[in-house]
């Protein structure tokens, strides 16, 4: 069956609780979900007196006079205004992965990258462009700039590649995933026509990058 045709009861009895066995299930304001989006919070409500799982519903909250849902964050996202989702959010928006070897491309710029691996299948990736971001990685904390690209993904499962370059890292590898924190889009297009043009780019990205304050 397609997961689109999936009924609410389905959903919650066969793979929240059935698969992953959820004990506390946790819906947005006016939430809906599946098949023609007939679940919502009283259906859960009613539903977890049944089975035996608490539910939440996470209150509307209004920002700069702005009604927040998941619908405006997403919509914030894809635009690429960061530092208004992250207003959204209440927190700075994340992507987890391990880090490894960058895209050729940048290495024949002379800007070398590290490539998020990236794992989360549905994981919302913003629009292309160049990003200042901040990084926990192993044990250490730094600030980098992110290249989000999907003309470069090639045959990438994802579709898309997100490169880091790491401000004054010492070479150091550790064996542990990178927590990649987004602060403010610096750049809405990426020339990759070019090495020199990535090159130029780049480098002048990152001096604005290294000053600003994050």
């Amino acid at each position: 069956m397609e997961f689109s045709k999936i009924t609410s009861e389905e959903f919650i009895k066969g793979i929240l609780l059935g698969k992953l066995h959820a004990k506390c299930i946790v819906v947005g304001f006016n939430h809906h979900f599946g098949h023609n989006r007939v679940g919502d919070y009283e259906y859960l409500y009613r539903l977890s007196k049944v089975e035996g799982f608490r539910v939440e519903e996470i209150p509307e909250q209004d920002i700069h006079h702005e009604t927040v849902s998941s619908t405006t964050i997403r919509k914030a996202l894809l635009d690429g205004r960061i530092q208004r989702a992250n207003a959204y959010l209440d927190h700075l928006y994340i992507i987890i992965g391990g880090l490894g070897k960058g895209h050729n491309i940048f290495s024949k710029a002379n800007f070398p990258m590290l490539t998020v691996q990236l794992e989360e299948v549905g994981k919302l990736i913003p629009p292309d462009g160049v990003y200042a971001v901040g990084l926990e990685w192993g044990k250490g904390k730094f600030r980098g700039l992110s290249v989000i690209s999907r003309s470069l993904a090639d045959e990438n499962p994802f579709g898309v590649i997100v490169q880091v370059h790491i401000i004054d890292f010492d070479g150091q590898f550790p064996d542990a995933d990178a927590i990649i924190f987004f602060h403010k889009r610096v750049r809405e297009s990426f020339d990759a026509t070019s090495l020199e043009s990535i090159s130029r780019q780049l480098t002048k990205d990152l001096q604005y990058v290294d000053a600003l304050i994050f």
